[in-house]
């Protein structure tokens, strides 16, 4: 089988060894994102292409695309930890900090802490909001959480790691009327014993009559 050609900008580099045939390496030059000149070593002839051109490509990349992909890298827990002390500790409340912790621990961290920004779309939020839904959270926490992580992912839009915001792109679910009980004062109980009362004399003179 014929030899495949080596591209220019890899260096095929050969050891001999007393016992056994010669080893074959491949190695590539590159420059990183702060122009330090390096070299990366592959076992096979495949591998160093794939990475060659992998390089290339991301070369050709404007600084916005590239910033992005790098960027989106990053797990949302990461980018929470940095976020939380650049943003929220500086602009909200401590009686919002507090509630914030507690539903990234209780809901967002477990189910969505260890993935990337960049794979977090519109889709798995909405996947994510029946999560919490199915596991009997109340809708007031679901919105509540869907609001912060939209707070989070619009510091990530601003600072280029993502390219769009999906949590403001998915409808947050209805609260609905709240079932807590609203206590009289003493003022309404007064007017509704007294109107009561007429009532009931008008009903009695009616049936008199």
């Amino acid at each position: 089988m014929a030899r495949k050609t080596v591209p220019a900008g890899i260096e095929v580099r050969r050891a001999e060894r007393r016992d056994g045939p010669v080893r074959e390496t491949f190695s590539v030059r590159y420059a990183d994102p702060g122009g330090t000149r390096r070299r990366r070593t592959f076992d096979s002839l495949e591998d160093a292409i794939d990475f060659q051109a992998k390089h290339r490509s991301a070369k050709r990349w404007r600084p916005d695309e590239l910033r992005q992909e790098q960027g989106g890298r990053q797990t949302l827990g990461e980018f929470f930890d940095e976020w939380w002390i650049t943003h929220a500790m500086v602009e909200l409340k401590r009686s919002t900090l507090a509630v914030y912790r507690s539903l990234w621990h209780a809901h967002a961290e477990p189910r969505l802490g260890a993935v990337a920004l960049r794979d977090i779309d519109a889709r798995r939020v909405v996947a994510f909001r029946g999560e919490l839904l199915a596991a009997g959270v109340g809708v007031h926490s679901v919105v509540k959480t869907l609001s912060m992580l939209q707070r989070v992912f619009r510091d990530a839009v601003e600072y280029g790691d993502v390219a769009f915001n999906p949590f403001k792109a998915v409808k947050k679910p209805t609260k609905g009327p709240s079932r807590e009980a609203q206590p009289l004062t003493p003022l309404q109980v007064e007017r509704l014993a007294l109107t009561s009362v007429r009532a009931g004399t008008g009903c009695r003179r009616y049936w008199s009559g």
